[in-house]
């Protein structure tokens, strides 16, 4: 399964109003046949999700302030090369195990 019918099919309920789905090569198909629907689906979530985050920034400044936030602030970078590292790592062992 490819990383964008993955993502389709996260918001496939959205998208073919369904609480539950079937088979997912039926919703991928489904996917498939409507992309201005899946634009839409797609668009909306983004949105959804920028107005948790902006939310939750909001929250956490009132809350905590600045002076938290300083002393308490972790390096996503060092956090992101790590994972980049270890999931390449397992990458290279699968690929060598065959």
């Amino acid at each position: 399964m490819s990383t964008a019918t993955g993502a389709g099919l996260m918001l496939a309920p959205v998208l073919l109003a369904t609480t539950t789905s079937g088979h997912e090569d039926a919703v991928a198909g489904a996917l498939a046949g409507d992309l201005g629907a899946a634009v839409l689906v797609a668009l909306v979530h983004a949105l959804g999700m920028a107005l948790a985050a902006g939310a939750t920034a909001l929250v956490v400044y009132q809350v905590l302030g600045l002076r938290v936030l300083r002393s308490h602030w972790v390096n996503l970078d060092r956090i992101w090369a790590l994972a980049f590292l270890v999931a390449g790592a397992g990458v290279a062992v699968a690929w060598w195990l065959g």
